[in-house]
């Protein structure tokens, strides 16, 4: 955290996923280590999550909460696989199951949602999502939903207080680059 003034703080979380058992990605670790170390340059307090499990993300996501208990504003990156689902956004873990499908992201992937309601207790929330990628996930997941295209992530709808940043346009797909 980083004294803006005498009466506010931040909690800052940056989370990088790039070693999926399925479908890994180049640069999420890369970025993810970009943005903390650009954060640390400026003087916060930044915890760092790379290349986490399920239990690693929802036990940092514990341990971040209770950090940011006394902040005003919560600062959460996130780099790796995202999809939606019904109109619900989720980012998911290293251990994620491609071969699960669908049915599988609402119980092993996390919804934004609730991540930001649940795990972020702060009055001013900035979520920055680079994790719309065209993946083998979601072509996948399109021949189970009967050839519908949701591509990308979701619009969200976001309680007052509330930024929510995209790396591309909703609906839209960010690739993952070629290099750093």
């Amino acid at each position: 955290w980083r004294d803006w003034s005498s009466d506010v703080c931040s909690s800052d979380l940056v989370i990088g996923n790039s070693k999926y058992i399925s479908s890994p990605l180049a640069n999420p670790k890369n970025d993810a280590t970009d943005v903390a170390n650009k954060l640390e340059e400026m003087g916060y307090k930044v915890r760092r999550v790379i290349d986490a499990d399920r239990r690693t993300m929802l036990k940092n996501f514990a341990a971040f909460r209770e950090e940011a208990e006394k902040a005003d504003v919560g600062f959460v990156y996130y780099a790796g696989h995202g999809v939606q689902v019904g109109g619900v956004n989720y980012i998911l873990p290293v251990d994620f199951n491609l071969e699960s499908g669908m049915a599988s992201i609402q119980f092993d992937g996390i919804a934004v949602n609730q991540m930001l309601e649940n795990f972020v207790p702060t009055e001013i929330k900035l979520a920055f999502l680079d994790a719309c990628r065209d993946n083998p996930l979601s072509r996948s997941l399109s021949k189970t939903r009967g050839g519908s295209n949701n591509s990308g992530l979701a619009p969200m709808d976001a309680i007052s207080g509330t930024l929510i940043s995209f790396s591309t346009k909703d609906g839209s797909v960010a690739q993952d680059g070629n290099g750093r």
